[in-house]
């Protein structure tokens, strides 16, 4: 994989959501290669998924598998336990106080600005 365009796979429920296509397209401008995953099995086949990818960092949304979260945050603790850089990210602005996160590893609402979340992005994969 080619340094200069770090590679960050999106897990999303619904990988043809206008807002996910606005995001990856911005994230693609500012540089970065994107592989968008369909969260469509549990958290650990997931885990699997993601790791055939090998992600400079993962950025999984919330609200997948049962809906109520469950399985996005056993993916973002399993991210932590594998090293791998992850943002979990959610329609709810709450959830930056809602759930913690370990180091190499960040929350953001949909609701935030692209230029942080870029920032936080470039703050994990130069922490690597």
């Amino acid at each position: 994989m080619n340094e200069k365009h770090p590679k960050i796979v999106i897990v999303d429920d619904e990988p043809n959501d206008w807002f996910l296509k606005i995001f990856v397209g911005r994230l693609q401008r500012s540089g970065f290669a994107i592989a968008v995953l369909e969260a469509n099995v549990n958290s650990e086949a997931m885990l699997q998924r993601v790791e055939d990818e090998q992600p400079k960092l993962v950025i999984t949304d919330l609200n997948w598998g049962n809906k109520l979260g469950e399985e996005g945050i056993l993916l973002f603790r399993a991210l932590a336990d594998a090293q791998i850089p992850s943002i979990l990210y959610s329609s709810n602005p709450h959830v930056v106080e809602e759930y913690s996160h370990n180091e190499g590893q960040a929350i953001h609402s949909k609701g935030d600005p692209m230029e942080i979340v870029i920032a936080t992005i470039n703050r994990l994969l130069s922490e690597q």
